[in-house]
């Protein structure tokens, strides 16, 4: 879809995936905001105050803090790995937040998907840089960057929904199942996995 909007002056690979890693990354980022306007929901599950899960989050938060290595690891790794890993570990982040008998493993599972997903938006903005020229960059990454609103507006409006309408757990694993539909709607993207397996072996 948001490749229709791009013409032949761009990369075939941009124009092939936009929509996908857009995607994506909305998902990701509807996981990684959907804990704080839920706060109280979510201490209500474990029994805990709403200032102890406010310490879980702020601790999470720290792993801003890493950035800079991330960014190291992101380069000694293609792009398209980076980008691997960062999905795997946000979803894994999510299944442990999803699945935690306590605050304290909730936490860890907060704190996992705000570590792993570095890599995700690291790769993912050296990739476009790798193939969009840079008077054309700023389009790309702004088309990208819709997905932080909408992970917000949409991304967590529904999860909110699904957790008023079951549980803040069951919220997650929709997430993370959204994560995967989403790499199915595009036209050359068939499989769930198809998204990093493209990105994977196609030429850096």
């Amino acid at each position: 879809m948001l490749g229709r909007r791009l013409d032949d002056s761009f990369d075939p690979v941009i124009r092939r995936n936009i929509t996908a890693v857009t995607s994506a990354r909305l998902v990701t980022n509807a996981c990684y905001r959907f804990a704080p306007p839920f706060l109280a929901i979510i201490a209500k599950g474990f029994n805990a105050s709403i200032e102890d899960i406010g310490i879980a989050l702020a601790i999470s938060e720290l792993s801003g803090l890493t950035s800079p290595m991330a960014g190291r690891l992101v380069d000694r790794l293609t792009h398209r790995t980076s980008m691997l890993l960062g999905l795997v570990g946000t979803a894994i982040g999510c299944v442990i937040a999803a699945l935690a008998p306590n605050l304290v493993v909730f936490g860890i599972g907060v704190a996992v998907l705000a570590l792993t997903k570095q890599s995700f938006d690291l790769g993912l903005g050296a990739w476009i840089a790798d193939h969009v020229k840079y008077e054309q960059r700023g389009r790309i990454v702004g088309l990208t960057e819709t997905s932080w609103a909408l992970g917000l507006l949409i991304g967590v409006s529904v999860m909110g929904v699904i957790t008023a309408l079951s549980s803040w757990r069951v919220a997650y694993w929709v997430g993370i199942a959204s994560l995967v539909r989403s790499e199915e709607h595009t036209s050359e993207l068939q499989s769930p996995c198809n998204l990093v397996c493209r990105l994977l072996l196609e030429k850096k």
